[in-house]
């Protein structure tokens, strides 16, 4: 059976919940990330480097943090609300 139909479906819930928060925050945090990151003095792939991934990093802290533990957040961000916080 292939690795892709092997799949976790509470990762998958988690996952597809995030998607929307992730798709709003990343233009935001990217720009906001490389308006820094663009003075460095190194090639463009290091500099691509680090956008990836600390842009990726401070999406997923901002998410996991904040908007999914904020019910005002969860409901801006279009999530459903839940009666009970983590």
């Amino acid at each position: 059976m292939p690795l892709f139909f092997i799949s976790s479906t509470r990762f998958l819930g988690y996952a597809n919940e995030a998607v929307l928060p992730f798709y709003i925050l990343h233009q935001t945090i990217i720009v906001a990330i490389g308006f820094y990151l663009i003075h460095w003095n190194t090639g463009v792939f290091l500099k691509y480097l680090a956008i990836c991934v600390a842009s990726f990093a401070a999406i997923c802290i901002l998410y996991e943090s904040f908007i999914r533990r904020i019910n005002v957040l969860r409901l801006l961000f279009g999530l459903k609300i839940h009666s009970q916080t983590y």
